[in-house]
């Protein structure tokens, strides 16, 4: 989703916050994570990575909070949890 947004709104900041250490499941190998945030950064897509949102604290002011404490600035959040099943 978020290259389809970068894709109709260039000038958008666009930003993934992720709580691994590298995106997607650890299913797929590492060398194929990497490059999926390399492919990121190189459109301009901002990726945090070992970072949660903090689901219990509700967006204000266009602004959320990680469970570090750092906030981002955000006009829209698209939650996307996923647990998946073994």
């Amino acid at each position: 989703m978020s290259g389809e947004i970068k894709m109709a709104h260039p000038d958008t900041n666009v930003t993934i916050v992720h709580g691994d250490r590298l995106p997607l499941s650890d299913h797929f190998p590492d060398y194929f994570r990497q490059k999926v945030v390399e492919t990121l950064k190189k459109h301009d897509i901002e990726i945090v990575l070992g970072e949660k949102v903090d689901l219990n604290d509700i967006p204000q002011n266009g602004s959320i909070k990680l469970q570090s404490g750092k906030s981002l600035s955000a006009d829209l959040v698209v939650s996307s949890n996923f647990n998946a099943m073994d």
